[in-house]
């Protein structure tokens, strides 16, 4: 069984990586993290990597609280490079597995920004037309690539 899991894991990680979709910040949608949060960056490799539950900590080594909502609109999932089956279904079997915990789902982007603000070492992917309204307790971070 634990092959197994180690095989579905490595296919993951190698279609996340040869993923030519890239994470657009202009686009509608950006990132916030919780203030107490050091990067002030991320490549859209790594925002993959901790959406999907590889990175789990940040460079302070704090752990990496990560938050979505679920969204209905394919911009969102292209936004990770996924869908929203199997975003579910990788996530369940991680979970299943002991290799993961489930990441935070909330209502909407209003939601994320009250869990990221709240919540030390959160991440959350939000609405740009909400960017403005995050607050002091939240900061956009720059996609870099």
């Amino acid at each position: 069984m634990n092959k197994r899991i180690f095989f579905l894991v490595s296919v993951v990680l190698a279609i996340i990586s040869l993923s030519t979709n890239t994470l657009k910040a202009q686009g509608d949608f950006v990132v916030i993290v919780n203030k107490d949060v050091t990067e002030s960056s991320l490549s859209s490799a790594a925002i993959r990597r901790i959406y999907f539950g590889f990175n789990a900590s940040w460079d302070s080594s704090q752990r990496i609280k990560v938050s979505y909502t679920d969204f209905s609109s394919p911009e969102f999932w292209e936004f990770l490079s996924t869908n929203k089956t199997s975003y579910s279904q990788f996530w369940t079997k991680r979970e299943r597995s002991g290799n993961g915990n489930l990441p935070v789902a909330l209502q909407n982007s209003e939601s994320i920004i009250d869990y990221v603000s709240s919540t030390k070492g959160a991440i959350g992917i939000i609405h740009s037309d909400l960017a403005g309204t995050i607050g002091d307790d939240c900061k956009l971070v720059a996609i870099s690539d």
